[in-house]
């Protein structure tokens, strides 16, 4: 990993946002494949064995194993402790796919608490520029 902290509108900090953005598309892309697969199957576990020949299973696999490789391209860039808050974006954006694709009911202490996620990854970024070299 390398100890040089990643500058503002350097090549090393697009592409940092280019990963994470691809990493919580994929996040979401698996749950909201794992949602309409889980739709299909019910409560009832004897059709389970029927998912593994639906399309959107093996999309949901292949996705979740973009999303750890993609991960991986992130860690090797970024400490975890600064990582793993950015991965809070995904609960965030998996409320609104409930929302609009779904058609799940969403309360206003859900859009308060995205609210609140979206401010302490945002105060968890600033904290991060204001520590000493």
């Amino acid at each position: 990993m390398s100890d040089k902290p990643l500058h503002s509108g350097s090549k090393a900090s697009y592409v940092l946002v280019a990963l994470i953005a691809a990493q919580t598309a994929c996040t979401v892309a698996y749950h909201s494949l794992a949602k309409g697969l889980a739709i299909n199957l019910g409560t009832d576990l004897l059709p389970f064995a029927s998912i593994v020949v639906d399309v959107r299973f093996w999309c949901l696999v292949g996705v979740e194993g973009g999303s750890l490789v993609l991960w991986m391209l992130i860690l090797a860039r970024i400490d975890l402790a600064r990582a793993f808050p950015l991965t809070a974006l995904s609960y965030i954006l998996i409320i609104a796919v409930g929302h609009f694709v779904y058609n799940e009911r969403v309360s206003p202490i859900e859009c308060v608490g995205s609210l609140l996620i979206l401010a302490g990854i945002l105060l968890l970024a600033q904290a991060d520029k204001k520590k000493p070299s």
